[in-house]
């Protein structure tokens, strides 16, 4: 049964994510920003660390550790770019509360969206008008008794 459920969501992962990709990429308003480092606050274990949210396999995961308190997860873009939308692809353990940050430094952050109802699935985070080189998922409150769970992250911009 679990692997008929991780087989699910991995498809549903994949349409969304095509999907997304390709309608906006047709229209010329969306394309992928490449992600040149990942980090985090902190991992379940070394099977489970932050580079695992942004290898393109959905049958991994990055997790952080169970526990009460904040915990975050970081992309580095290189360079400032302009961003309109965050995807992230959430395992059951999701985030109900969290915020979506950016920075130019990565040290000084802005909200750039908060969302209070959080689930597992795909969320995709519309921003206006961002230009940073740093994206940050701060979660701030769990949907389970786990830690925080990301399958995948990606963001898109002009």
């Amino acid at each position: 049964m679990k692997k008929a459920k991780i087989l699910a969501v991995a498809i549903c992962l994949f349409l969304a994510f095509s999907a997304l990709g390709l309608s906006e990429a047709a229209s010329g308003k969306l394309n992928s920003l490449a992600i040149v480092e990942v980090k985090a606050s902190s991992a379940e274990n070394e099977d489970l660390a932050a580079g695992k949210a942004i290898d393109g396999d959905l049958g991994s995961r990055w997790a952080s550790e169970y526990g009460e308190g904040a915990q975050w997860l970081m992309i580095d873009l290189s360079s400032s770019r302009e961003i309109n939308t965050v995807v992230i692809a959430w395992e059951l353990a999701a985030a109900l509360a969290y915020k979506v940050q950016t920075s130019s430094d990565g040290s000084n952050w802005n909200d750039a969206v908060e969302i209070y109802d959080g689930e597992a699935g795909i969320e995709v985070v519309a921003l206006s008008g961002v230009t940073a080189r740093y994206i940050r998922v701060y979660c701030l409150e769990r949907t389970s008794e786990y830690g925080y769970s990301i399958l995948e992250i990606a963001a898109y911009g002009n």
